[in-house]
Order: structure tokens, then sequence, then C-alpha cells
């Protein structure tokens, strides 16, 4: 799955979802719990385990007074965190429960924000949904095995990509680019690394490095080749433009 956007298939619709509803929406006006479930029914789960909520539909969960103070707060969230499915707009769930935290901090009068941070929670810890997490991280697990014999035939690389040295195909290492501990969603990608000895890639893990700017002053602190990071920027804008 090298191409990013192919993970942005929904696995499921939120009211495909199996969780347990919070006991205490039941001494909640009816009308305003059902408008607050049926916004999270219209939520996605992606292949990968993440929830996308319709911005459609935010204002319900947001608690604001109409669809226009939504579309205000959704203003800032980056585009990274934004896709477009099927003519539909919606937001990363992690960046929607942030609105949630903050308007409770805020507005600790509002009886419903309480409700709404708990059907997410219920949700987003539900079997259904760690289920799908699990399949994708043991997908990931399997590919990121393949990376290194992947990249090395696609680009007949013979050489140390940073120190420009002769490989050793044996004990050579496909070194990422962005971390998998910070960027799991980039970890199968070919482009999210690069060819080096074990040598090389031993200093990266010594250092920390954990993206494209660490790695990028890494190599002018070593004289290191850094060709490959221009390449990289534009692989990484085309990952980010859903």
């Amino acid at each position: 799955m090298d191409d990013s956007k192919a993970l942005i298939l929904v696995k499921s619709y939120l009211k495909d979802v199996h969780y347990k509803e919070p006991e205490r929406a039941q001494n909640l006006n009816n009308r305003t719990v059902k408008a607050i479930k049926n916004a999270f029914d219209k939520a996605i789960l992606d292949k990968r385990g993440w929830i996308w909520i319709e911005e459609e539909s935010i204002h319900s969960l947001l608690r604001v007074k109409t669809k226009a103070d939504a579309r205000y707060y959704l203003q800032s969230v980056p585009k990274e965190y934004e896709i477009s499915i099927n003519g539909k707009q919606y937001i990363r769930g992690f960046v929607f429960i942030s609105f949630i935290n903050k308007f409770m901090e805020e507005k600790g009068n509002n009886k419903y924000l309480p409700i709404v941070n708990e059907y997410y929670n219920l949700i987003n810890t539900s079997n259904d949904v760690k289920l799908v997490r699990l399949e994708f991280d043991n997908y990931l697990k399997a590919q990121k095995r393949k990376l290194k014999s992947k990249r090395i035939k696609k680009y007949n690389i013979k050489e140390d990509e940073l120190t420009g040295k002769n490989i050793d195909i044996r004990t050579c290492e496909f070194s990422h680019i962005r971390s998998v501990s910070m960027y799991q969603e980039y970890s199968d990608n070919i482009e999210n690394g690069l060819i080096v000895n074990k040598e090389t890639h031993d200093k990266i893990t010594r250092k920390e490095i954990n993206d494209e700017d660490e790695l990028y002053d890494l190599c002018i602190d070593n004289g290191w080749n850094i060709q490959w990071y221009e390449k990289y920027k534009n692989h990484l804008d085309k990952w980010t433009s859903y």
C-alpha cells in the first residue's frame, strides 16, 4: 500500500460499529442525544482504524448554534487532517475530540459535551475498532519486511544512499526517514526511507532521528548526500494532498 491515498478507504461507517452507548445519555433530551448519535453514525472508519468525522454534521457534536459556527472552528484544521470522500468532507477523529476537550474546559455547564466525549471514547476503544487497527498493524509489519528488497530492486541501488559507499547487500538496511514510532502511516512506503549500510543506520538510530529535517541536519554534519531531501519533500506533498 505504497500510495497513501489507498489507505483512505472506508472500512465501515460508525453506524456499523458495535459499542455500548453511554448510560447517562438516557437521562438527557432524547432528540438531542439522537442528533449526536446520528452525527457519529455518519462518521467513517478507514482501513487503518482511523476515525473520520463528517464536517456537515459536526455542529451537532460541537454543540454550537449553527453550521456556520462549526465551519469557523474547522478553518483551523490543517489540510493533512481533512479528506474528501464521495463529495463529503471529513476531519480526523483526534482533531475533532481536541475541540470537544477545549469546549468542555471552557463551557463547563454544557451537559452534552461530556456525552459526546463519552460516545467518541466508547467507539474509539470498541472491539470492532481495535480489530481493524490490529489487522492494519499486522499488515504494516509484513510490508516493512519487504521494503529493503523492493527499494533496491526499484532503483537498482548499489551504494549507500547517504554516504555513497558500496552497500553490503547482506547487512544494509532500509532506514526510515520519518520514523516508524512517530509516523506509522508512512512506515510501509518505500519512498519514506533510504538504503544505507548498517554503520550508517546505527548512527541515525543513535542520534534518534525522527524526520526529514533532523536527518538533513545529520547529513550536513557528516558530509553526507542531501539530494534525497527535495525528492522526499515532493513525495510528502503528494501523500498529504488528499
